[in-house]
């Protein structure tokens, strides 16, 4: 529910100044672009203003804006206490002027029905005028509609260098419907792409709404995914993720998206229906085809789709084949569990793409799955790297440091849980400051990108043989780069030794990167090796083994790293007994969803004892998916698919009637309210999924 609680502002410096500031640096803008922007002129009306406002109540009709100038947009005259506010926004309706103005307008009535507490003073603001940035990813210009209260609806477009853009009449509905998929995907992809991080936005002024719920015109969804062919070949203008290295027609953000959006919609038959449409004339539309349909637990017409094709292509090879290749290996050790199978796949891949990541990274994985050790590491070592790509977030545009004076982020009165939203800063920042530095700098913590994937393979690798045992398989196979460099320097004549680069010759070099991360496994090894060895220590002395909360969430994290989750579950759940962590919460959810696979296909348990334990499980996952939605809800946001993934498998086994009565029994109705609208309201009226009502 929008309040003034749930609405972060920042104060301009000048009015119009964050728009100025988005403007000079439309050139820079990459890929997908900045988060949408929402600036506010707000003043302290007088009597004379507060009767026009009441008495010019206009229905909100876009005015022409193929001519419009610049000087037209915005009104001159100085109101009373005149300042100009700004945020961010993600996830809103961008699919018309109409619907952008419909929710400027809400924006605009929530902030001028009562006073705002506006840095500690009540203030009884109007908004004179309220204007909405979107960037079309597609097209490379900034869209923007400006609602002056009350007073017309304008929007007009800025290309990449300020100036203002004209477009045909023609041309709007396609302009448009480019500039509602940027919105979606670049929603989407803010949180997909970050859900190891926990999907979380370092820019806390901002609003985030679920973009598949927000819509004016109906099913977004099902819109997104109609729409999907006319946008499809400027798909790769969109960036992909940071294991591409070079973006094709059907490995970019547009397509991750509409994987993604069709998965949580539940909505298969209409992708399926789409794709197989296209796919006459787009024959590379079989990756996707095939994603949807193992997406869709379709396998046999998954793989009846890639045998079709690559029997189709025979000895000639597509530029798509180690893509659709790739497909069907991920298929084999995920699903199948057939790693030899996948290995010959992903080594055929290899061969058909040996620049990017992802072929590389399925073939290490399908050598871990044979527990072929050597191989694993000497594939891990060729693997291509992209040290330059990172994962999507959102970037300010306008610079505002994290305690200036001009922030305002009001907290949510609408919805109270003590425990969550009455969390003290100052208790987290003091243990912050007590925390041992050698734990809150363990550097596997800040890996990114593909050596983030790197690390993990190196953690189940070390799983597999211990230190030592890795230590011994890293000699056998690598010369390090200080080795090779002495290796290298000939010999003086007077000196008779053997030349040391003999014993090199049937070794790699090791890659540095590699090397660098040898070096971050043995700190996470030893500061787990601590922890334990201090946690039997104490327990074996009878004594209590206590830390802070921050302390226990960093021990699980490490333990996390290095696929230990029973024991960082541990750490989790005694750091969250002390006091709520959105971090801690998130990676104890994600280790409770490992478990329940786990559960449910072990054939060791007796059917009342599996229905126990799934009961319990699903239990822990309806509290910690309540209590993050009220976390984020908190921090202005609407939409995690987190929890709408963690959600959806309690659903499949409750129905949404129990479910909700589960939330009813043990949390306060207006936490209720909540976790009903942003996620039971979500499967109940926006997925086509088969739930039990």
């Amino acid at each position: 529910m929008l309040s003034q609680g749930s609405i972060p502002e920042v104060k301009e410096d000048s009015v119009g100044h964050a728009l100025e500031e988005r403007k000079s640096k439309l050139m820079q803008f990459q890929d997908l672009g900045p988060p949408d922007l929402i600036t506010m002129t707000k003043y302290i009306p007088s009597a004379s203003t507060s009767g026009s406002q009441s008495n010019n109540k206009r229905t909100l009709t876009p005015e022409p804006s193929l001519g419009i100038k610049t000087q037209d947009l915005h009104t001159h005259d100085k109101l009373k206490g005149e300042i100009g506010t700004f945020l961010y926004c993600a996830g809103a309706d961008t699919s018309d002027p109409t619907s952008i103005a419909v929710y400027l307008k809400t924006l605009a009535d929530v902030i001028s029905e009562e006073p705002q507490i506006w840095f500690g003073k009540h203030r009884q603001y109007k908004v004179a005028r309220i204007t909405y940035s979107a960037w079309n990813a597609f097209r490379k210009c900034d869209v923007r509609v400006v609602v002056h209260i009350p007073g017309a609806v304008q929007s007009y477009l800025l290309d990449a260098s300020g100036e203002i853009l004209q477009i045909g009449e023609d041309d709007g509905n396609m302009l448009w419907a480019e500039t509602f998929a940027s919105g979606i995907v670049r929603s989407i992809t803010m949180v997909t792409d970050n859900k190891e991080e926990g999907e979380v936005n370092s820019v806390v002024e901002t609003r985030i709404l679920n973009p598949l719920m927000s819509g004016e015109i109906g099913d977004v969804a099902e819109t997104f995914i109609k729409l999907f062919p006319l946008v499809y070949a400027k798909g790769p203008t969109l960036g992909g993720p940071c294991d591409v290295s070079v973006v094709s027609k059907t490995n970019n953000y547009l397509c991750e998206t509409l994987v993604n959006v069709t998965r949580l919609a539940q909505n298969f038959d209409l992708a399926h229906s789409v794709l197989a449409d296209m796919l006459p004339l787009h024959p590379e539309i079989v990756v996707l085809l095939a994603r949807i349909l193992f997406e869709g637990d379709r396998e046999i017409e998954a793989i009846k789709a890639i045998h079709d094709d690559l029997e189709a292509q025979g000895t000639s090879i597509a530029d798509y084949r180690s893509e659709l290749l790739c497909v069907q290996a991920k298929f084999l050790l995920t699903r199948k569990r057939d790693c030899k199978a996948a290995r010959s796949v992903a080594e055929t891949a290899v061969n058909c793409s040996p620049s990017e990541f992802r072929p590389w990274h399925l073939l290490v994985s399908s050598y871990i799955g044979l527990n072929d050790v050597e191989n694993a590491l000497l594939t891990l070592n060729a693997s291509p790297m992209t040290p330059l790509k990172e994962k999507f977030v959102f970037k300010r545009v306008v610079p505002v440091a994290q305690d200036s004076p001009n922030l305002h982020l009001p907290l949510p009165v609408d919805v109270i849980l003590d425990e969550v939203t009455g969390l003290s800063s100052q208790d987290v920042i003091n243990e912050h400051r007590a925390v041992d530095a050698s734990l809150i700098n363990l550097p596997a913590a800040n890996l990114k990108s593909t050596f983030q994937i790197a690390y993990k393979f190196l953690t189940e690798i070390v799983q597999k043989t211990g230190w030592e045992a890795l230590l011994k398989y890293r000699s056998k196979l690598f010369v390090m780069e200080e080795e090779y460099q002495v290796a290298s320097t000939p010999p003086s004549e007077s000196d008779g030794s053997k030349n040391p680069a003999d014993g090199f010759r049937s070794k790699r070099l090791c890659e540095r990167w590699l090397d660098n991360l040898f070096m971050l496994l043995y700190e996470d090894l030893k500061t787990y090796t601590l922890w334990q060895a201090e946690q039997l220590h104490f327990e074996a002395q009878n004594t209590r083994y206590t830390k802070s909360t921050l302390e226990w969430e960093l021990l699980g994290l490490c333990a996390y790293r290095l696929g230990h989750y029973r024991e960082a579950a541990v750490a989790f759940d005694r750091g969250l007994a002390q006091r709520f962590s959105a971090q801690s919460s998130r990676k104890l959810l994600h280790i409770y969803l490992l478990q329940r696979e786990t559960v449910k296909n072990s054939t060791e348990l007796s059917s009342s004892q599996l229905l126990t334990a799934l009961r319990d499980l699903d239990n822990s996952i309806i509290d910690l998916c309540v209590r993050l939605c009220c976390w984020n809800h908190r921090w202005y946001c609407e939409f995690s698919v987190i929890l709408l993934d963690a959600m959806s498998v309690v659903v499949q086994d409750l129905g949404l009637t129990k479910l909700s009565n589960e939330i009813a029994s043990r949390f306060p109705q207006s936490v209720v309210d909540l976790a009903q609208r942003n996620l039971l309201d979500f499967f109940a009226n926006y997925t086509h999924g088969d739930y039990d009502k």
